[in-house]
């Protein structure tokens, strides 16, 4: 009775599970790990010279590797960078890692790009095959013009939202010939968004780098996209002949990435999302380029020919002509013009009689001098020989050679000097000695006139001014006293010293944005208020005031319990200016003008609650 029993049992419980089986099948854990990834490219057709955007979606991942693409003799492919998003997968949302590659057809046809397969945190993803189409329509020869313009204009072909060209304005050099540098970094703004930015470096075996000027941005279209071009320029110069490689050059920034952190409501669909741009370092790197440098022609090379390089002239002239004894003459001798001026030594200089000293350099724009000391060791009319400088000119490829002298200088003896012999010899007594009188010195003059008169012990000394100028000194000695405190307390105390400037740069930050807005030219108002209030922000709380979050404005404001609508209100700047930035829309004047008043009311505020 009891096994019955228990046989009914189990077949209900079979029936049971064949029923649910039936109305809510098990998922294909193998269809799931195939569809966990997805591929996918902008153009299915393209010509040859031109690029597609490979784009690789890996669901329910985050902050995923990219992943290694196979090799393949059909495209030649490039990895651009990663974020990672929130889509839907499975009719829920879910966060995702979106990788971006740019391949580059090596031959016409119907290519087919290569299905990948990759491993993360113990899941395999693989992605589907997918075909392009690559047709040939420019002829070999229209192509090798326009090969060749690109060329002569220096503008580099790319479909890729950011990278880096390095240029000279010289293909070909002389030793030691300045030359002007160009890395030119490429942002498509509608595609990527980057922050600091930091100045290039670039590899610069063999040649003589100088500083990066002050980076300037133009505008280039480069066939249907359109480039920011942030340029920076330096000179350079080859140390060696031959063949030469320069670069590449790397740009290093942050890269911005959108990551969207959902609340699910009851029903699973997302209730509300806060927004947060995450900083990812990235560096972007030019090709490198061939610099030819000639040594120079053995040709009509002067023997004071020292490695001058440029159009120069030269002038030289001693101060003062004429002197006496125990004096000293300068001697100056000034190169102007324009070529590798640091690198130009001073000319040779020969002066008998004279004590040489070593000349003292001075460099400026498009000038050099050299002032040198010269100490005569007799008397006389001293010659300065002939001083010769040369210099080798690449526009005309001659050599020039420039003659000064030579140079008189007169040397006077002394008075004293002249004299010494006559006072060395004695003098003979030819009158007896007897005393000299002097006369006049028995004679009292009468005053006709009463002058100034005081009273008999009447001192300043005895006056009340003449104390309070005797504390002058102290109260002075006591003023620097204090200044100086001060300043050693501002450079100890790094925290002290911003908080203290804070609100007087943002007050200058404010009337600069404000007067941005007047003016109408809004794409510029939106980076300077936001700046200042970043800035304000870590003057007046010592944090870095690059990378505030609206994360670190809700940690700010428990840690220094700022009032809850002040901190609300910075909030909505920042979700403001983010939506400005990274949504870009019509600017409207009347939001703008109220993300300055709310800027301007939370700094009072927190100026008045820190008092």
């Amino acid at each position: 009775m009891k096994k019955r029993k228990l046989y009914i049992i189990i077949n209900i419980i079979f029936l049971a599970f064949l029923t649910l089986n039936t109305q809510y099948p098990i998922p294909n854990t193998s269809f799931a790990q195939q569809n966990n990834c997805q591929a996918s490219i902008d153009k299915t057709s393209i010509n040859t010279g031109e690029a597609v955007i490979l784009t690789i979606i890996c669901y329910e991942t985050e902050d995923m590797p990219p992943p290694h693409l196979p090799a393949t003799d059909n495209f030649d492919s490039r990895y651009l960078n990663s974020m990672t998003i929130v889509t839907k997968y499975n009719n829920l949302p879910v966060k995702a890692t979106k990788h971006r590659y740019m391949l580059t057809p090596k031959k016409s046809g119907t290519l087919v790009i290569i299905p990948a397969t990759f491993d993360f945190n113990g899941r395999s993803f693989s992605t589907q095959p997918i075909s392009v189409e690559v047709t040939t329509t420019l002829a070999k020869a229209g192509q090798a013009e326009q090969n060749l313009a690109a060329e002569k204009t220096a503008t580099p072909v790319s479909n890729e939202p950011v990278f880096v060209a390095l240029k000279i304005n010289e293909d070909t050099l002389y030793l030691n010939q300045p030359a002007r540098l160009e890395v030119k970094f490429y942002v498509n703004k509608k595609t990527i968004s980057l922050t600091d930015v930091e100045y290039p470096t670039v590899a610069h075996d063999n040649f003589l780098i100088g500083e990066f000027s002050n980076p300037r941005r133009q505008q280039e279209q480069i066939r249907n996209n359109y480039y920011e071009v942030v340029i920076f320029d330096a000179v350079i110069s080859p140390a060696k002949t031959g063949k030469l490689k320069l670069g590449p050059a790397q740009v290093k920034c942050n890269v911005l990435t959108q990551r969207e952190k959902p609340a699910l409501g009851i029903s699973g669909g997302i209730a509300e999302s806060e927004y947060e741009y995450a900083k990812s370092a990235t560096i972007f790197t030019s090709p490198a380029i061939i610099v030819n440098v000639l040594s120079f022609p053995a040709e009509g090379k002067p023997q004071s020919f020292s490695g001058a390089v440029g159009s120069f002239d030269f002038d030289a002239d001693v101060e003062p002509k004429e002197i006496n004894t125990g004096g000293i003459v300068t001697l100056i001798m000034k190169i102007t013009g324009s070529g590798n001026l640091s690198m130009i030594p001073a000319p040779p200089i020969s002066a008998s009689g004279f004590k040489i000293s070593e000349p003292e350099t001075g460099t400026g724009k498009g000038v050099k001098t050299f002032k040198s000391i010269l100490i005569p060791q007799k008397s006389g009319t001293l010659i300065i020989d002939k001083i010769n400088f040369s210099f080798f000119n690449p526009d005309t490829q001659v050599y020039r050679e420039i003659t000064k002298g030579p140079l008189e200088v007169k040397i006077f003896k002394t008075e004293e000097a002249a004299k010494q012999p006559e006072e060395a010899a004695p003098k003979e007594q030819t009158e007896p000695y007897s005393l000299k009188e002097d006369l006049g010195k028995d004679i009292v003059y009468i005053k006709d006139t009463l002058q100034d008169v005081r009273q008999k012990g009447a001192h300043a000394f005895n006056k009340w001014y003449f104390w309070v100028l005797q504390l002058l000194p102290f109260a002075f000695y006591l003023c620097i006293l204090i200044v100086e405190s001060r300043r050693k307390l501002l450079k100890r105390d790094q925290a002290y010293a911003r908080c203290l400037k804070a609100f007087k740069r943002a007050r200058g930050g404010l009337n600069k944005a404000y007067a941005l807005l007047k003016q109408g030219k809004f794409e510029q108002f939106y980076p300077e208020i936001f700046t200042v209030l970043k800035v304000y922000l870590g003057d007046k709380f010592y944090i870095p005031s690059g990378g505030i979050t609206i994360k670190d404005i809700t940690k700010i404001a428990q840690e220094k319990q700022l009032e809850s609508e002040t901190a609300q209100r910075l909030i909505e700047c920042f979700r403001e200016y983010d939506s400005v930035v990274f949504v870009p829309s019509e600017f409207d004047r009347g939001k703008m003008l109220k993300l300055f008043k709310d800027i301007t009311d939370s700094i009072t505020a927190i100026e008045r609650q820190k008092k």
